[in-house]
């Protein structure tokens, strides 16, 4: 092989290593930037839907809701996380948990406190970015 063409094969190798970790960068960058903002997921009401808007997005039917339980402790501790994104300021994905076991969750990893929600099929835990929610104490428990 000459000289040139070794030259251009190691050049367009480069070129792909380059541009791969260029994307993974940005990811990582984006994924962090969300978390600092507060927009790693959404959390909204929408024809009788409860749903969870992000990098991983869940709908539950309102009536399939079986109970609501805001618990005022951290976080349990992740034993995996199966599918999702995690950061050092957010989890989002289908998890497990201590304590709780397989769940699905939407956290933000420095809030003193977790909403639990149940359904016939799924474990749903989550927290709220907005420092404007700490009201959620004086729900204690709701059940259907």
């Amino acid at each position: 092989m000459e000289k040139t063409t070794k030259r251009i094969i190691l050049a367009f190798i480069v070129g792909i290593i380059t541009l791969y970790c260029s994307v993974y960068g940005f990811i990582l960058y984006d994924s962090h930037i969300k978390g600092v903002k507060g927009n790693a997921y959404e959390i909204k009401i929408q024809n009788d839907y409860l749903m969870f808007l992000g990098d991983m997005s869940s709908s539950i039917k309102l009536e399939d809701i079986t109970s609501i339980q805001f618990y005022e402790n951290n976080i349990p501790r992740r034993n995996s996380i199966k599918i999702g994104t995690e950061t050092n300021i957010f989890l989002v994905g289908k998890t497990s948990l201590e304590g709780i076991g397989n769940c699905t969750a939407y956290l933000y990893k420095d809030k003193p406190y977790y909403i639990q929600l149940l359904t016939n099929k799924t474990t749903f835990i989550f927290n709220l970015f907005d420092t404007l929610y700490p009201q959620f104490g004086d729900l204690a428990i709701i059940q259907h």
